[in-house]
C-alpha cells in the first residue's frame, strides 16, 4: 500500500499536479519518517511557490488566500487588483490562489497581476482528486468548501493567512487587519447580523448554537493556521460538513466548529452589501457595537476596508445599485477589459468603455498652461481611447510651430492635437461630436487639474445609468412652474445622484456625453452663436433636455476644482454669472425652445437604481 502511494505521488508530480503529490508525500512522511520524503516535499513546495524561504523580509509581509475556478476568475482578478492598488508601498504581499480546475489562460491572467513586492502563487487543485470527493446524503460537497477547510494543511508552512472570497473589493491597505492578534483563537471574523436577526428562527437556533455570541460570514477570515493544525480543525470541519446541520455551504461548519474561539472585528473589515435596506445605520452601529458617524450606507462603504458583495445579485452580472458601481470602477481600472483578459460580462457587453474620448479646447491666453491640464488627463487611472485638444486655425496661424514645447512634448504620451475653425468655447465638444459620433465623449476645461480617478468615476456612473449625461459638478435649477428663477438663485454644487432635467452641469467639472444624447440642433452653429454665444453649458444642457436626456451628478462630496495657476484672470464665468449674462442667454433659449420649460416642470426626477 505504501509503495502504491509513492507511485501515485510520483505520477501526480509528473503530471504537474503538485498539490496532490505534496499531500501524499506529507502523509508518507508521517508514516515512514520525514527524512525519507524531505526532498520530495521540498520539490513540490518549490513548484507550488510555498515553503519556508518566501520572498521579502517578513517584517511588512502579509499572506492572502483566494479560492477560485473559471466561473469566479474575473471577480477574483478584480478583487486582487483592488488589494494591490490600495496596499501601502512598503507592504509585501504573498497571494495564494487555490484554483479548482482553472484554465491555463486564467492562471496566466491572475499571475499577470504579480508586480514589485507582490507575489502571486497559483496552487492547482484537481476536483476529481479523492481528497475533494465528499458526498452527503447523495449530494456532492463543493470543492471550494472543502478547500477552505483544508487551508491549514495546504498552506502547511504558514502560521497565519487572510482568506478572502472573490466577490469583494479591497478599499485600503490590509496590514492593520492582518496584524490583529489572534494567537489563542482560530480566527478573526466579522459577524453577519442578518441571519441572526432577520431569519425566523434565527440561524443560531437552526444550528443549535444559541449560546454563540454571533454568526459570522466566512468571506473574510483572518485564520490562525498554526492553532487550527494543532487542534486538527480540518478533520473536525470536514466531519461536521458530512454529518452536521448545514444551510450555507462551508459557513455553518466554520461557525459551529470555531464556536466562540474567534475575535469579532469591525464590520468595516467585511462590509456586507446585504445590510443595506435591511438595517439602518443606527441599527448597524448598535448590533456591531461600534460608532458609525456616516450619513449614509454609501459613506460607510467609503470608510470600509473590505466590501463584500455577498448577495445573489453579483455586480458582474447585474447593473444595480450605488454599491455595485464600486466593483465596476475597479473592473475598469484593472485592465481586464482593455487587455481582453476575460470575456466581457454580458451586462456590459454592449457598452464599450474603451471607446471614450476626452475632448477639450484652449486659446492663446490659456495655451501656456494648458499642458498642466493635459498632463492630469493623461494620468487618469482609467485610460481613454484618446485625449483630443481642439484648437482654432485662426488663433494659431502657425499651426503646431506656434504651440508651447511643454504641450507638444505630451503628444508621445497620448495627446492628439486637432484643428477646427473658431467657435470659441464650443470647440471642446462640437468638433468631437462630428469626428466621433458613436463614441462616449467626455469634455474637460483647459484650466483645471483633474484628480486621477476623475474619468473612472464618470465612466463608472455612465455604466450604471447609460441613458443619462454624467457630470462631477452641477447646480439645481430653481423653478416656479414653468418659470425659471435667476441663475444666481439656483442651488449650487448639488450632490443629488438621481438623474434629472433640473440638474444643470457645469463644464469645468467635466461632463460625459453618451452617443446620441443631445438633440440634433446641437450642431446648429447659427443658433448657438446667436442665442448662447458665451454659454456653451447652457446650450448643451438645453439640447440634452430637448432630447429627453436627464443629467446625473456624481455624489462625490470630496470633489473640488483645482485651477491651473493664473487661469481665472480670463475666465468667462465672471461676466456670465456675476454680470447676469446667463439669465439672458437662458431666456433666449427658452423663447426659442419653449418645450424645455415644460419638460423641466413635468419631467421629474428618475428613480435611483437600488
Amino acid at each position: 500500500m505504501k509503495m502504491s502511494l509513492v507511485n501515485e505521488a510520483h505520477g501526480f508530480y509528473l503530471k504537474g499536479r503538485f498539490l496532490d503529490a505534496l499531500s501524499i508525500y506529507r502523509k508518507l512522511a508521517g508514516l515512514l519518517g520525514e527524512d525519507l520524503f524531505r526532498a520530495n516535499i521540498s520539490l513540490c513546495e518549490k513548484r507550488l511557490g510555498i515553503g519556508r524561504n518566501l520572498p521579502g523580509n517578513g517584517q511588512n509581509r502579509i499572506n492572502i488566500a483566494f479560492i477560485t475556478d473559471d466561473g469566479f476568475a474575473l471577480p477574483t482578478y478584480v478583487a486582487l487588483h483592488s488589494l494591490i492598488r490600495n496596499k501601502n508601498d512598503d507592504v509585501e504581499v504573498n497571494v495564494y490562489v487555490l484554483s479548482v480546475n482553472l484554465s491555463r489562460e486564467n492562471i496566466d491572467n491572475l499571475k499577470s497581476l504579480q508586480k514589485d513586492k507582490v507575489w502571486v502563487f497559483i496552487l492547482e487543485l484537481d476536483e476529481n482528486s479523492s481528497q475533494f470527493s465528499i458526498l452527503k446524503n447523495g449530494f456532492h460537497v463543493s470543492t471550494a468548501a472543502i478547500t477552505k477547510f483544508s487551508l491549514p494543511e495546504i498552506l502547511a508552512d504558514l502560521d497565519k493567512v487572510l482568506y478572502l472570497d472573490g466577490d469583494i473589493i479591497v478599499r485600503s491597505d490590509l496590514s492593520e487587519l492582518y496584524n490583529v492578534c489572534i494567537d489563542d483563537l482560530y480566527a478573526g471574523v466579522v459577524p453577519d447580523i442578518k441571519p441572526t436577526l432577520k431569519y425566523k428562527p434565527s440561524i443560531l437556533s437552526k444550528l443549535n448554537v444559541e449560546h454563540h455570541r454571533y454568526y459570522f460570514n466566512s468571506g473574510m477570515m483572518l485564520l490562525n493556521l498554526k492553532k487550527m493544525r494543532q487542534d486538527d480543525l480540518t478533520n473536525k470541519l470536514l466531519d461536521y460538513r458530512k454529518n452536521g446541520i448545514n444551510f450555507f455551504m462551508d459557513q455553518d461548519a466554520l461557525n459551529v466548529v470555531f464556536a466562540d474561539n474567534v475575535k469579532y472585528l469591525s464590520c468595516r473589515n467585511n462590509l456586507l452589501v446585504t445590510l443595506q435596506g435591511e438595517f439602518t445605520l443606527d441599527q448597524i452601529a448598535h448590533e456591531y457595537k461600534e460608532p458609525i458617524k456616516c450619513k449614509s450606507f454609501s459613506d460607510l462603504v467609503e470608510s470600509a476596508n473590505v466590501v463584500h458583495f455577498a448577495s445573489k445579485e453579483k455586480p458582474w452580472k447585474i447593473l444595480q445599485g450605488e454599491q455595485f458601481l464600486l466593483w465596476y470602477r475597479y473592473y475598469l481600472t484593472s485592465g481586464a477589459a482593455a487587455n481582453n483578459l476575460f470575456e466581457i460580462p454580458e451586462v456590459i457587453r454592449n457598452v464599450d468603455p474603451y471607446g471614450v474620448i476626452v475632448s477639450l479646447t484652449s486659446y492663446p491666453a490659456r495655451i501656456g498652461s494648458a499642458h498642466i491640464t493635459v498632463k492630469s488627463l493623461l494620468s487618469q487611472t482609467f485610460q481613454p481611447s484618446a485625449v483630443v485638444l481642439w484648437l482654432a486655425e485662426e488663433e494659431f496661424p502657425g499651426g503646431e510651430v506656434s504651440l508651447p514645447k511643454e504641450l507638444l512634448d505630451l503628444k508621445p504620451s497620448g495627446l492628439s492635437i486637432q484643428w477646427c475653425h473658431n467657435i470659441k468655447s464650443y470647440k471642446k465638444l462640437i468638433p468631437a461630436l462630428k469626428a466621433y459620433p458613436d463614441n462616449v465623449i467626455v469634455t474637460a476645461d483647459d484650466d483645471i487639474v483633474y484628480k486621477p480617478t476623475w474619468l473612472e468615476q464618470l465612466v463608472g456612473s455612465y455604466l450604471q445609468y447609460p441613458d443619462s449625461i454624467h457630470c462631477c459638478r452641477a447646480h439645481k435649477i430653481s423653478v416656479d412652474g414653468e418659470t425659471f428663477m435667476s441663475y444666481r438663485k439656483w442651488r449650487r454644487n448639488i450632490k443629488d445622484p438621481a438623474p434629472s432635467y433640473q440638474t444643470f452641469f457645469t463644464g469645468c467639472g467635466g461632463v460625459l456625453y453618451p452617443p446620441a444624447s443631445l438633440h440634433s440642433d446641437v450642431m446648429n452653429e447659427v443658433d448657438f452663436t446667436t442665442l448662447c454665444g458665451s454659454g456653451d453649458d447652457i446650450w448643451f444642457w438645453s439640447m440634452a433636455v430637448l432630447n429627453g436626456t436627464k443629467i446625473r451628478v456624481i455624489p462625490d462630496k470630496s470633489f473640488t476644482l483645482e485651477f491651473t495657476p493664473d487661469s481665472q484672470e480670463v475666465a468667462l464665468w465672471r461676466n456670465n454669472d456675476v454680470g447676469g449674462e446667463n439669465d439672458a442667454m437662458l431666456n433666449r433659449i427658452l423663447s426659442r425652445y419653449p418645450d424645455i420649460a415644460k419638460l423641466v416642470e413635468h419631467g421629474g426626477v428618475e428613480e435611483l437604481a437600488i
